[in-house]
């Protein structure tokens, strides 16, 4: 096998070297002996392919349509996290993978985020595309195990935690090779080779010929016609309006024939009849639609909130957005994309289209700060972890109301800026040029808990205020996620970003903007913020500030009489719940 290996015949016994002899020291003790008294040759008499046939207890049949964990021997999940492959103890959506047929019986490995497993000269990674580098063979290791093994005969191994590649069977430590692919039940996914073709043999041969000929000659032929445009042009555009949970979508953008799709949540507990606010869900660099969606955790506050939201996702996982909120050269057009997901959002649910809003993580984060710039008229405000922007030039015709919430500790996108070629900025800066753009007169700090301040900028026009959420020792996290990323910091427990970001977003829409733009009454008096009152205050006084800083707010509606003030306070205040 282009002399990479070599064999020792030893009367009845075989040892089988995957590399050259000076790569395994340690079996040298044990051939010394044999050496003077055996012929030694290379692997001409018994090639590696017979060699193999001889060690592998037979070829299995993972391939599925389904999601399916890969654990190492000691229930070590393969994860892929941003792009990165590892191994982690908990299955999250990292730790999903699909196993398709590549032919000649051989499979692809793709993980959640849609990127192929390979092996390139040896060196285990994650590519988007499906090559040579990517198919794998997946054999029978006795008890329910497998080995994985890449197109270069190395075997996906666990050494001490870490994942790895290692050409042909170990002669110690052999469960470091061995692997389990089980179902989101816990069942195995693999079953015999053997198996497989016996299934879809038969099924497809015996169905056609009873169902296709029997419902043929029944119907008859002056009634088929009648009823199929019938049906079809009156159920196809009301079914879309019912669906609930979380759906995939295609979507086409402009001529395009590629398809791009968006995943899209409708809460259950909601009647269709009523217009719910819909969130745009904007993921981080290398990650899927569904990725941020379990990293974020959004599904639950959006049922317990009562709004939709449809999670984008970028080509190759990578949005369009650079420095500065602009589009990056070479890549597709996003904002194209987006409109697409709305107008096939719009038609599949009741979209309340005055509150619309984007909510992003990291490069998602950016991607939102464009879409505020570009789609004025269609986003209501932002919230933003991890990454916010002032897009320069910023083509808003309206103020955009702006909640950014970043960790101190952030490595990936400091909070001091000067990071990468697209973080020039520092956090400070861009919202102070966001705060400048909306018009707002002053600046309230809070401080929430012992690591977490609010800083506002209130008194804006048309209300559109700008929030700074800062974290002390949080890193580049999604706050209030049990999703805890490793090597991008600490995840704060203290804050949840759902439940601020909904917070936020619920007294923002488009059509309250636009009557206050339009509006000849002069600005209303800074109005000093009401102390809480003792039912809402919390053990530590923190809910109940919050409490009272959101009700100093809604004091700044310029409503006309004091009880159309108290309701909106009333309207508007934080529940202590959504702080938890």
């Amino acid at each position: 096998n282009n002399s990479k290996s070599h064999c020792f015949q030893c009367a009845a016994m075989v040892f089988v070297l995957p590399r050259p002899l000076p790569c395994e020291p340690l079996l040298l003790p044990l051939l010394l002996p044999f050496l003077p008294a055996f012929f030694i040759s290379p692997v001409g008499a018994v090639t590696i392919r017979s060699l193999n046939l001889l060690l592998q207890r037979g070829a299995l049949w993972c391939v599925s349509d389904a999601k399916v964990y890969i654990a190492s021997h000691d229930h070590l999940q393969l994860e892929d996290r941003e792009g990165r492959v590892g191994l982690h103890r908990d299955r999250l959506g990292w730790q999903q993978w699909q196993i398709s047929d590549a032919g000649d019986g051989k499979v692809f490995i793709t993980s959640h985020s849609g990127q192929q497993l390979e092996d390139r000269e040896g060196a285990l990674g994650l590519h988007s595309d499906r090559l040579g580098w990517q198919m794998w063979q997946i054999s029978d290791a006795g008890d329910g195990q497998v080995y994985i093994t890449s197109h270069l005969g190395a075997r996906l191994e666990n050494s001490w935690g870490s994942v790895g590649l290692k050409v042909g069977q170990r002669f110690f430590f052999r469960s470091w090779q061995k692997w389990t692919i089980t179902a989101e039940d816990g069942k195995s996914a693999c079953k015999a080779l053997r198996e497989a073709p016996e299934q879809p043999s038969e099924q497809p041969p015996e169905q056609a010929p009873e169902q296709t000929p029997t419902q043929a000659p029944t119907q008859a032929p002056d009634q088929a016609p009648e009823q199929m445009p019938a049906q079809a042009p009156t159920q196809a555009p009301e079914q879309p309006a019912k669906q609930q949970g979380l759906i995939d979508i295609p979507v086409r953008v402009g001529g395009s024939d590629a398809a791009r799709h968006f995943l899209l949540y409708v809460p259950n507990s909601r009647d269709n009849d009523e217009p719910l606010p819909l969130w745009l869900l904007a993921p981080g660099s290398h990650a899927s639609a569904r990725g941020q969606v379990e990293l974020s955790e959004i599904m639950e506050v959006a049922e317990l909130k009562g709004f939709a939201f449809a999670a984008l996702e970028g080509e190759n996982f990578l949005l369009s957005v650079t420095a500065h909120g602009q589009p990056e050269p070479g890549r597709s057009n996003d904002v194209a994309y987006t409109k697409a997901v709305l107008e096939e959002a719009e038609r599949r649910a009741n979209i309340d289209t005055d509150r619309v809003f984007c909510a992003g993580y990291s490069r998602g984060a950016r991607f939102c700060s464009r879409l505020a710039s570009e789609l004025p008229d269609k986003i209501a405000a932002v919230g933003v972890v991890d990454g916010v922007r002032y897009p320069e030039p910023n083509n808003a015709t309206r103020p955009i109301p702006v909640l950014a919430i970043h960790g101190l500790q952030d490595r990936v996108n400091p909070f001091s800026g000067h990071g990468a070629y697209y973080w020039e900025d520092s956090v400070p800066e861009a919202i102070r040029k966001w705060a400048a753009f909306n018009g707002c007169q002053r600046v309230v700090p809070r401080r929430l808990s012992r690591h977490v301040s609010l800083e506002m900028h209130v008194d804006c026009i048309a209300e559109a205020s700008v929030w700074l959420v800062t974290i002390s020792d949080g890193g580049h996290t999604w706050p209030g996620s049990t999703h805890n990323v490793g090597g991008l910091g600490k995840t704060s427990m203290e804050v949840n970003a759902d439940s601020l970001l909904s917070d936020f977003f619920s007294k923002c829409q488009l059509g309250k903007f636009w009557w206050a733009l339009n509006t000849t009454s002069a600005p209303p008096a800074a109005v000093p913020a009401p102390s809480p009152s003792p039912a809402t205050k919390s053990s530590d006084g923190n809910r109940g500030d919050l409490v009272g800083i959101m009700a100093m707010l809604s004091s700044h509606d310029g409503s006309a009489t004091s009880d159309n003030r108290r309701r909106r306070r009333q309207m508007m205040a934080l529940p202590q719940a959504s702080l938890s």
